[in-house]
């Protein structure tokens, strides 16, 4: 979670500003701060690695295979 909270601070896209009110910018509480952000907010400025490895550790990776084979793509 802090990966992905430190990956939120450091975007300077519009998309997440749009979801943290002013009040809550200087918290360091970073679950507060972006707590109002959808998930596809928050995977637009992840890092691929980021991605890849909360993929990688989900506790049913069924679904997420599933679409994998949709696309075409082998899991591994």
């Amino acid at each position: 979670m802090d990966g992905i909270h430190r990956d939120l601070s450091r975007s300077n896209s519009q998309m997440i500003k749009h979801y943290v009110s002013p009040t809550e910018r200087d918290t360091l509480d970073y679950a507060f701060r972006y707590r109002e952000a959808p998930i596809w907010v928050a995977v637009e400025v992840m890092s691929f690695g980021r991605i890849t490895n909360m993929l990688t550790y989900m506790k049913d990776p069924g679904p997420a295979r599933c679409v994998t084979e949709a696309m075409g793509v082998h899991w591994k």
